[in-house]
């Protein structure tokens, strides 16, 4: 790739505040120094960037250490991929788009899975979500089936730490009770049982997610994997339907819509290892959105 001239680039990084240091490299390697900046497009040799405000900012935000991605990999959290982590997951693609845009917004959140049983430890990602939730009044709750290992978690968690098993209705209707529901968001990263799955959306869904929030259910591989399938339904399938039956709604007649079998449910979208359900913003119980 061809770089602009010296002077055309000096130019451009006096403009910017933030290239210092640019201007410093500018002098002594003016056209490695261009080759090593991460614009989404870059200005052809001997042209003036455009809108440098714009790009100063793509720039500022593809550098950002508080990009998800990032944040999670301080962590040490699998829910990405990364060179000490190669065996992590794609889920960055997803807390991206909706969860990374909240962070400065007060929020209800809930994920299931605290991380008891992970070769790395606990309390992983629960670090991940202070990081990248920073309203004061965010509520942050972790559930986990490990009684023991969770009340070591009380302290640091604020006494929001829930226990039980995520399969059993009961334990998640007092999860409901004890936290009084209304969640924007949960994510279910717990035992990834077919039972666990889909007994978990079906009742938080419903019932624990505010009108408007998402459900992110992680770890669908589980499906295909031994161990996992303690129910005749498999949740991938399950999804499967729902969304065909969501596609086709303006032809089916009412009882077939009821196959949907969650109430409220606007859309289902899945990424690599995970599907996110989208509740309707103006939710009624037992009903469809209209």
């Amino acid at each position: 790739m061809k770089c602009f001239g010296l002077n055309a680039y000096y130019k451009a990084c006096v403009a910017c505040v933030a290239c210092v240091a640019c201007i410093a490299y500018t002098v002594k390697r003016p056209y490695e120094c261009l080759s090593r900046m991460p614009w989404d497009q870059r200005v052809n040799s001997g042209s003036e960037l455009k809108d440098l405000a714009t790009r100063h900012r793509f720039l500022s935000e593809q550098n950002s250490s508080d990009d998800f991605f990032s944040l999670a990999v301080r962590a040490g959290t699998d829910k990405v991929q990364s060179n000490d982590d190669p065996a992590g997951h794609h889920y960055h693609n997803a807390y991206q788009k909706y969860l990374s845009p909240l962070r400065h917004t007060k929020i209800k959140f809930l994920e299931i899975g605290l991380g008891c049983d992970m070769h790395y430890g606990p309390g992983k990602s629960a670090k991940l979500w202070s990081e990248l939730f920073k309203h004061p009044s965010t509520e942050i709750w972790e559930a986990e089936v490990n009684v023991a290992c969770a009340s070591k978690w009380n302290e640091t968690m604020k006494n929001r730490i829930l226990t039980g098993n995520q399969a059993e209705e009961a334990t998640l209707r007092n999860w409901i009770t004890t936290t009084g529901g209304e969640f924007d968001i949960i994510i279910d990263d717990g035992g990834h049982t077919y039972s666990q799955q889909l007994t978990s959306l079906r009742v938080l869904f419903e019932s624990g997610l505010k009108a408007g929030g998402i459900y992110f259910m992680e770890d669908l591989v589980s499906n295909v994997l031994p161990g996992y399938n303690d129910f005749p339904d498999v949740p991938v399938d399950k999804i499967s339907n729902w969304a065909k039956t969501l596609m086709l709604a303006e032809r089916l007649s009412e009882s077939e819509q009821k196959f949907l079998e969650i109430a409220n449910l606007q859309s289902i979208e899945c990424f690599r290892g995970m599907c996110a359900f989208h509740k309707c913003p103006q939710s009624r119980a037992g009903s469809q959105c209209p």
